[in-house]
Parts: structure tokens; C-alpha cells; sequence
């Protein structure tokens, strides 16, 4: 039977350990100490130190290692590897446990930065739920090399405005991702010259129709310029009747019906941009029609691509007739023009606009 000695606040069970202030009823430990404590010196403890009244939360002790556990789950381990570098980890056990630091509320507010586990994204400067693998509300300052891929404006999606950078070539894209308006590098080609593509070249200046490149200073092209080009040709007829017109290519008058002088040979690909037509007298409501026929065919289809209407109200008066993509041609097409007005021809001049698309 052990013996019991009192020592003051003290019980002592020799054999089992000692119990300060006696009210802890239990002898599973070799000291119980149910009031506060203050150690002057070092605690030294073999490997655990755990809580009271929940034993998989604690500090374990190893060989030149520290891991704690909250509710059975490693938050923490620190360790001294055999050789540098040493590691602190968070997060060890790999669970669902998010890293968060917090400021003091400042600039964006918190968190100042977090470690979405269940993502492996980070947030920085106030962004709780990161979108992306770094996601910063704020600026980035980098003093060295910034490696990308690619660099998008952060409130667009991913077909959007972007550039991308590929190996020896920076493209620009703006409206979606198949619009590739810009694009510079080296692509194989001989001499120190750099590629540079502009797309768009469909348009007008001071309209709202894309697709102008202006240079401020001088342009030296060292090979050949491929581009959409502006054709002009110019037409004149004189009818003193009402009926439809076809005008004529390299030969002056016009044909009421098409044929071998109503047609002009498409180089490239391309379309009828716009004409110009005035007349000595007044034709007023005029169809002014675009006519294509494929490779092959021996004149103009008498059915137009496109039809449109311009008042020609005043002699002697120059109009502009616009005309829209529809008014297309391959190489080798055949097109033309006809006029349809209401009243009388007059004596006609006119010029047409077309736009060569030698880059195809």
C-alpha cells in the first residue's frame, strides 16, 4: 500500500505521482495540477504537449521537428532537415485548411492575404474568394523579368481583349479572341526586318466602320507593300431615256442588256466600296445595282447583288452611293454597274470606288 504524506496544498502518492491541491480525481497522470502554474526554469517534455480535455489537439515533439494538431488535423510542422533548406509548412496533412493573414484594415480592407486551399488560389489586398491563381485588387510592382503568356484586362473574359505572346510574336486581340488586330515578331523571314500586321483595312476615315492606321512619321517598306488597295475606274454615258443602264469598261456610252464591255475582271478578292455619279440633267429616284458573275460565265448576272436608291434631284450634282460588304468578288469574277432612274439619264459620269484585297 503507498504511503501518503501531506506537503502543505500538496498530496503526494508515492508510486503514483503527485496531485497539487488534491481535487483532480484521477491517477492516469504523474502530476495533476489543477490551479494555475509558473515554471522558473526550462520544461522539458518527451514529445507531447496535448490539451487537457481534447488529446488530438497538441504539440508533438520529434528529432529536430515540431508538428501541431488542432482536432486531429496538422496545421503546422516546423523541421530541421538533414540539409538546408529547412521548411515550415502549413497545411501539412493536405485537408482544407485556408492560410489567412489579416491587416488592420487598411487600403482594400481584409484579408491582406489568403490561401484558398480548395482552390489553390491566393487573394491579396482584400480579395476573400480569389477568381484566378493570384488575384490582387491593387497594382503589381516588379523590379526584374515578368514572365506571361498572355496579359488580359482583368474585368473582361477569356475570348476577349488580350495579348499573347507566342515565341518571337506579340498579337494583340480587342473584341474577341478571334480578332487579331495587331500582331509583331519574327517569323522565320530573312534580314533584321520585324513582321507588323494591321488588320481591318475595310473602312473609312471619320466613320464609325474600324479599321484605320495612321503613322506620324515616314513608312519604308523594304519588300513588297501587301495591302487593300483603292481602285478607281471611271465611266460616261449619255441616254435620253428612262431605261436601265449598264455601264461600260474602257469604252464610253452604256448597254441596256450586259455584255463584253460591261465587265471588269477582278485581280483579287475585294469589294465595291462606293461610287460617285452626276449628271447633266435630273434622273431623280435612282437604282444604282451591283452585278457579279463567277469565273467562267460569259457576262453579268442580270439580277444584282445589291440595289441602292440615291436621289438625284440636281443636275450638275456629285453623289456619293455607299455600298455594304454584300457587294463582294473573288479573282477572276466578272462585275459591273447598272442605272435605273425615273426619269431621263442626261449625260452621266461617274467614278468607282473598289478595294483590292491583295493580302489574301
Amino acid at each position: 500500500m503507498a504511503r501518503i504524506k501531506n506537503f502543505g496544498t500538496a498530496t503526494m502518492k508515492f508510486g503514483e505521482g503527485i496531485i497539487v491541491s488534491g481535487s483532480a480525481g484521477s491517477d492516469d497522470y504523474a502530476l495533476v495540477v489543477t490551479g494555475s502554474s509558473i515554471i522558473l526554469d526550462a520544461l522539458h517534455v518527451s514529445q507531447y504537449i496535448r490539451h487537457a480535455d481534447d488529446s488530438d489537439t497538441h504539440l508533438n515533439f520529434t528529432d529536430n521537428k515540431i508538428n501541431s494538431k488542432v482536432g486531429n488535423i496538422t496545421m503546422l510542422t516546423m523541421e530541421k532537415s538533414n540539409v538546408a533548406p529547412h521548411e515550415i509548412t502549413f497545411n501539412d496533412g493536405g485537408n482544407n485548411i485556408d492560410f489567412i493573414v489579416k491587416g488592420n484594415g487598411s487600403n482594400e480592407g481584409n484579408p491582406g492575404f489568403k490561401f484558398d486551399a480548395s482552390t489553390n488560389r491566393v487573394g491579396i489586398n482584400g480579395v476573400g474568394t480569389p477568381t484566378v491563381e493570384l488575384d490582387v485588387d491593387g497594382d503589381i510592382k516588379a523590379s526584374g523579368d515578368l514572365y506571361a503568356d498572355k496579359i488580359r484586362r482583368s474585368s473582361d473574359s477569356d475570348t476577349t481583349t488580350k495579348i499573347l505572346l507566342n515565341d518571337e510574336l506579340i498579337k494583340l486581340y480587342a473584341g474577341h479572341s478571334s480578332n487579331n488586330i495587331l500582331a509583331v515578331g519574327n517569323t522565320n523571314t530573312e534580314g533584321t526586318d520585324n513582321n507588323f500586321w494591321v488588320s481591318g483595312s475595310i473602312g473609312s476615315k471619320g466613320t464609325a466602320t474600324q479599321g484605320i492606321a495612321v503613322f506620324g512619321g515616314d513608312l519604308v517598306v523594304s519588300g513588297t507593300l501587301t495591302a487593300i488597295q483603292k481602285h478607281i475606274c471611271t465611266a460616261k454615258y449619255t441616254a435620253t431615256n428612262n431605261n436601265q443602264q449598264y455601264i461600260r469598261f474602257n469604252a464610253a456610252s452604256s448597254n441596256t442588256s450586259p455584255g463584253s464591255n460591261n465587265k471588269f475582271i477582278a485581280p483579287c478578292a475585294g469589294r465595291l466600296s462606293y461610287i460617285i455619279i452626276r449628271s447633266t440633267g435630273t434622273p431623280g429616284q435612282t437604282e444604282v445595282a451591283f452585278h457579279r458573275s463567277t469565273n467562267g460565265t460569259a457576262n453579268l448576272a442580270t439580277t444584282p447583288l445589291e440595289t441602292i436608291d440615291v436621289t438625284m434631284s440636281n443636275a450638275n450634282t456629285a453623289y456619293q452611293v455607299y455600298f455594304t460588304p454584300v457587294a463582294n468578288f473573288g479573282p477572276g469574277d466578272i462585275v459591273g454597274l447598272s442605272v435605273n432612274p425615273v426619269s431621263n439619264h442626261g449625260n452621266v459620269d461617274i467614278t468607282l470606288v473598289f478595294e483590292l484585297d491583295f493580302v489574301i
